[in-house]
């Protein structure tokens, strides 16, 4: 008989997080009985977790109803699941989720909890009372996990939470098999791989492009989705600097498979990260990346081997690490090899499943 799991999330977006939680539920799911619940939405990856062999439950209901109205029901449709199923663990993902099931889980003293940290504490910055909250639901967790030492560095050093319970878990990735580049046209194609909002900093990479050289012979390519409200303020921007022929918004790509094949160089300027899933998909297609320094960017981009670390909100250095590998192909070339035996050697998939599965194991015996 399976033990009994029941993750708790927003949604299955098309988010970082989400597909790091498909790919190992796909291979965990032989082990355990999966209960994955949403209550935000269901999501744009919902129908790929249905292919799975595991129970899909969402209670997202109305949108227009109260915010506070809707926590209380969503809090009470957790404690009536937790009743129905009987879960030996719960595992709850991103900070919403955590408090709202954290409530729940809080008087209940019969299963082992987890919370995965997905992200830099600044969210708590916005909303004190989220810190005092999800510093009183970490001394209830059994497990934390952390996706990167700048993570795990905060949650102890900033919230309390004990070096014991804290453990460390990569994001995991596969390289493609039997890679094939595209042939190297003149014209260097640069993928940023990111949804367009704020903290993401597009801004910064339009700057950029703005101050580049005429001369050089290259193409942005944008692919992500966001509010429509913002993401027309980019495009004004865009037309207002006549950058038109140089900077393409793609919209929401569900699978970049086929984009990362035929791109250069990888670009993610965010103003925060925790440790990003899209650099590690540069990586494993062979793309040298730049990137600036924040949360765990530097544990998977060592400086100068397989990529560039820029300072965040720093034009003057993005503008010349884009000119320095748009115009040297050989270097290009060079990086991105280092940055996809690395993703091997260090962010291999298997390596994280079994990181799971020893820690779920544990828990459970």
């Amino acid at each position: 008989m399976k033990k009994k799991i029941l993750i708790i999330i927003g949604s299955l977006d098309l988010g970082g997080t989400e597909k790091q939680l498909l790919k190992i539920t796909k291979k965990l799911c032989k082990y355990y009985s999966f209960t994955i619940l949403t209550f935000h939405k269901k999501g744009l990856i919902y129908k790929e977790f249905e292919k799975l062999d595991v129970d899909l439950v969402d209670i997202s209901g109305s949108t227009k109803i109260n915010i506070i109205i809707k926590s209380f029901k969503i809090i009470y449709k957790i404690k009536k699941l937790l009743k129905k199923i009987n879960p030996e663990i719960v595992h709850y993902y991103l900070p919403q989720s955590y408090i709202l099931g954290g409530i729940v889980s809080y008087f209940d003293s019969k299963r082992k909890l987890i919370m995965s940290r997905r992200s830099m504490n600044q969210y708590q910055k916005k909303y004190f009372f989220v810190s005092l909250l999800e510093k009183v639901l970490h001394k209830k967790m059994n497990l934390i996990f952390a996706n990167s030492q700048a993570v795990k560095k905060q949650l102890l050093e900033e919230e309390c939470v004990k070096e014991d319970v804290c453990k460390i878990i990569y994001n995991g990735i596969n390289n493609p098999i039997n890679l094939k580049k595209s042939k190297d046209n003149k014209k260097v194609s640069i993928l940023c791989l990111a949804n367009l909002i704020p903290y993401k900093n597009h801004n910064l990479i339009i700057s950029a492009c703005a101050q580049l050289s005429s001369n050089l012979d290259y193409k942005i390519l944008l692919a992500g989705s966001g509010n429509s409200s913002y993401v027309n303020q980019l495009k004004n921007r865009v037309n207002e600097l006549n950058l038109k022929e140089k900077i393409v918004f793609l919209g929401q790509v569900k699978d970049p498979t086929q984009i990362l094949t035929i791109c250069d160089i990888g670009i993610l300027v965010s103003d925060e990260e925790g440790f990003s899933n899209t650099i590690l998909e540069y990586m494993s297609y062979k793309l040298p990346i730049i990137a600036t320094k924040v949360g765990g960017n530097s544990e998977s981009i060592k400086d100068g081997l397989n990529g560039f670390l820029i300072e965040k909100n720093n034009i003057q250095q993005l503008k010349e690490k884009l000119t320095l590998l748009i115009g040297n192909r050989k270097l290009r070339k060079k990086m991105g090899s280092n940055g996809s035996e690395i993703s091997r050697k260090e962010f291999g998939l298997n390596n994280t499943v079994k990181m799971y599965k020893y820690y779920y194991d544990n828990l459970l015996n």
